[in-house]
Order: structure tokens, then sequence, then C-alpha cells
């Protein structure tokens, strides 16, 4: 008993389905998990739907965290390629690419209906009492171009659309909290700048070619990098925490509530190149519920 924002009760009672990989279509069907170690070991292992979980506990969880959509628009693979230097994404196609990703969101049964359908059978599954807590992802790559493998363009244009996305999802759970789902969302964007992969402090995994020993498959049998690419490391895992401990704490009401926005906004011209030059004057009036 007692609230999540009483230090004492954060240890227990408190499960993990999270898996990587994994797509919003996992909460309802099996995940296939190939692995290959050392020759002798290999196989095919199959993971519960992850929303099983709730027919072990029943309705009475209080807090569902989670971060989804990510594997649906195939950011890490998008990353990856342009890293890696292929000629399947140059800046052109990089754009292309993302726009295509677009598609995918918006379009008829795409990933935006996928995620909408998901926070409702969380809800349903999870009980009226439990809380929805959906993080958002960070911004891949430093804004200045820091260190990074890539061009600072590229950095920008993925940026950009990971914050686009964010943005999405942000609209999409405000839309379904008034469609009385008790859901909110948690921007983690500002905790992790300055601490994106390749910078000097990074709390996001760079892209790690080949696998390390707790991937499933050796070196030759897995896919071109390892699982731990593009994701937190321990110090992001526990920012992330952070960031969600504080919407516990806003939402049991132990300090007074605070709005904010990241906005990320991109300019191209009639050619197709980015601008770095414009000016975009935004005008409106904020909403408090």
């Amino acid at each position: 008993e007692g609230k999540m924002a009483d230090e004492q009760n954060r240890g227990t009672h408190w499960f993990f389905v999270a898996a990587s990989g994994a797509e919003t279509k996992h909460l309802l069907e099996k995940q296939t998990k190939d692995y290959a170690k050392k020759i002798i070991y290999h196989g095919t292992k199959e993971l519960d739907p992850q929303l099983s979980i709730f027919d072990k506990i029943g309705k009475q969880a209080d807090y569902v965290t989670l971060t989804l959509g990510g594997n649906d628009a195939d950011f890490k693979e998008i990353i990856t390629e342009v890293v890696c230097g292929s000629t399947y994404l140059k800046r052109s196609n990089l754009s292309d690419k993302i726009n295509q990703t677009w598609v995918k969101f918006y379009e008829d049964g795409g990933i935006k209906d996928k995620l909408q359908y998901s926070y409702e059978e969380i809800a349903r599954k999870a009980g009226k009492q439990a809380h929805i807590i959906v993080a958002g992802y960070p911004r891949s790559f430093e804004k200045n171009g820091k260190g990074i493998p890539v061009s600072k363009e590229e950095a920008i244009l993925v940026n950009g659309a990971v914050s686009n996305f964010n943005n999405a999802t942000e609209r999409l759970v405000y839309q379904c909290s008034k469609q009385g789902i008790n859901i909110s969302f948690v921007s983690v964007e500002s905790a992790f700048e300055g601490h994106e992969a390749y910078s000097d402090s990074e709390y996001i995994n760079e892209v790690i070619l080949g696998t390390k020993d707790q991937d499933l498959k050796d070196v030759g049998l897995s896919s071109l990098s390892s699982a731990y690419s593009m994701h937190p490391n321990n110090a992001g895992a526990c920012v992330y925490a952070e960031c969600v401990q504080d919407e516990i704490n806003r939402l049991e009401g132990v300090k007074p509530v605070t709005y904010s926005m990241d906005l990320s906004v991109s300019a191209y011209g009639y050619d197709g190149r980015l601008c770095d030059d414009y000016t975009i004057v935004v005008d409106g009036q904020e909403e408090v519920a």
C-alpha cells in the first residue's frame, strides 16, 4: 500500500515484459526469437504476448510504463544504414525513407492506428485503476554534429524524425486521455540533450557492428548490428526511470504541475535542400485541462 512517489514502495511488485525488436503486434501476439550461439546452441523461442502478464496478475497494476512504435517505424535500421554509410541511404534517400515512415504512420491501419489500439487494449487488460505512462524517444545525435559519424544534415533529418514521432505520439496520447483512457505522455528529449549517441557522455549506445555476448546470435549469423545499438545504456535507463518517476510524482500530487512541449522543425527549399536560415512564427493558445 502507499504511493509510488514514496521511495520505499519502488523496489518490489513490478513486472518486466519488454523485449528487443518488439512491435505493437507483440502486445497480443507471440514474438519469435531465433538464437544461435557457439554453433551447438541454436533454435527458436516464442515469447508470450506481452499483455498476457495481466492474465497472471489481474487488474491490480498501479502503473503501466512503455515505449512503443519505434520498431514499427524501423528507426534503428534506418539509423544503422545511415551510420554505416550505405549507398542505400544517402541524404536524398534518407529523406524519402523518413517520408515513407510518415506514410506508414498515418495510413489506414498504420502505426498511428496501431498505437491507439494498443493503448486501448492495455487499458482494457490492465484495468481502470492503472495509469498508462507512454515515454517518448531521445534524439539520436547531438544537434551540433559533434563526434557523429554522419553528416550534420543527416543528423538533423534523423533527430527531426524522432522529435516529430514523439510529438505525434504525444498528441495521440492526449486524444486518448480525452476519450477516457487513463494515460499520459512523458518526454525524455530534454533529459538526454547533450548525451546522445557518440557524445562524450552518451546515454545511448552508438551503432555496434557485430554482436555482444548477450545478443541471441553470434557474429555472422545476426543482423548488421547488435541489438544494443541505439538503445539506452545503463545511465540512459536511469534517466528514463527518473523521467517516469517525475510523472508519477506529478500524478500523485508530490509537486506542482508543469507543462512543456519540445518542438523540432526542419525547413526545405523547393529544390529539396535543407534550409539553415529561416524564421517560423508560432501563434496559439495553451490549453490547460
